[in-house]
């Protein structure tokens, strides 16, 4: 099983874990940064361009868009 997390907190993150021959891109995207769906896709060529094989399988995707209120920022040396 191969996993690719990206993360910004500014922007949201997105998950695309792979096994076999499929594949599931999960996450969740800031509605401020991310304002269209037109943004959203060009997110989700962004990830299947980064590997030749996650264009070879089938990829449903499941993202959600948030509107962030707050945050509490860790960077493990507490």
């Amino acid at each position: 099983m191969m996993n690719l997390v990206i993360v910004d907190p500014g922007y949201g993150f997105l998950c695309l874990k792979n096994k076999g021959d499929s594949a599931l891109l999960s996450g969740f995207l800031d509605e401020e940064v991310f304002i269209s769906e037109d943004y959203v896709d060009a997110a989700l060529s962004i990830i299947e361009d980064l590997s030749p094989t996650f264009k070879e399988v089938c990829t449903p995707y499941h993202i959600r868009l948030f509107k962030q209120t707050s945050f509490a920022e860790y960077n493990g040396e507490y």
